[in-house]
C-alpha cells in the first residue's frame, strides 16, 4: 500500500468541571457559574516510524495532567479570559510540553477541542509541518 501523502492520527477524551466568571456578558452566563467540560487532544504524525503516533495511554495520561489543575477550580484563575478556545490553546502548550519530555519526543499536538457539557466547542489547530 502507498502511504504516501498518509496522515496517522490518535485522539483521546477526558472530562472535568470547573467555575469560571464572565465579565460583562449580558447573557445569563455572565455571572459566577459552571460547566462540565470535554477535552479533545489529536496527535498526528506522517509516519509510524515507532509503530504508532503516540500510545493512547500515554496521551491520556499527560491530557489529565494537564486538566488536574484546571478541575474543581475557578478557571479564570488559570485562563484569562476563561474562554473554551483559551483552555484549548492552554491544553495544547501543556502536552506539547510534557509529549517533549516522552519517549516520542518529536510528535506534535495537531488539535485540541473544549466543549461545555451542553457541546458549545472551541478548539486551536497548529499547521501542518
Amino acid at each position: 500500500m502507498d502511504t504516501a501523502g498518509v496522515v496517522y492520527g490518535v485522539c483521546v477524551r477526558e472530562w472535568f468541571s470547573a467555575a469560571l466568571k464572565v465579565e460583562g456578558s449580558t447573557r445569563r452566563s455572565g455571572g459566577l457559574h459552571g460547566h462540565d467540560y470535554l477535552v479533545e487532544v489529536c496527535v498526528e504524525s506522517e509516519d509510524l516510524d515507532k509503530g504508532f503516533v503516540v500510545d493512547h495511554y500515554l496521551l491520556r495520561s499527560l491530557l489529565r495532567s494537564c486538566i488536574e489543575p484546571l478541575d474543581h477550580r475557578l478557571l479564570n484563575d488559570v485562563v484569562e479570559p476563561p474562554t473554551t478556545e483559551n483552555i484549548a490553546t492552554y491544553v495544547m502548550k501543556c502536552v506539547n510540553g510534557a509529549l517533549a519530555e516522552s519517549e516520542v519526543a518529536g510528535r506534535r499536538v495537531r488539535m485540541v477541542r473544549v466543549c461545555t457539557g451542553d457541546m458549545l466547542c472551541g478548539y486551536v489547530v497548529t499547521p501542518r509541518s
